[in-house]
């Protein structure tokens, strides 16, 4: 499933995956380039109502990776864009 939340983003800025590979490996993929909600407001022990956004705090080291092996144009960077691709194609046709 794909979805596009922020307008001045290019579509889609949401995945939803549930995946199985040719060699039997399964997963679940999600992906939220932009939300309605960026900011988490909460009531301080003042009563006040604060907000606060918090910075990415994902997965650096394996989008480090990722992107090192699509830039060398290795083959495991060719299969991570290709299940990506495959992704995008599968939620497109859902819309």
């Amino acid at each position: 499933m794909t979805s596009h939340v922020d307008l001045t983003l290019p579509p889609p800025d949401n995945i939803s995956s549930v995946f199985h590979l040719e060699n039997g490996c399964s997963g679940v993929f999600v992906m939220v380039v932009s939300s309605r909600s960026p900011k988490v407001s909460f009531y301080g022990t003042d009563g006040q109502n604060k907000s606060s956004f918090f910075p990415f705090s994902g997965v650096t080291e394996e989008l480090k990776a990722f992107i090192n092996d699509v830039s060398e144009n290795t083959l495991k960077g060719a299969r991570d864009v290709a299940v990506l691709e495959a992704m995008l194609e599968s939620g497109a046709k859902r819309q």
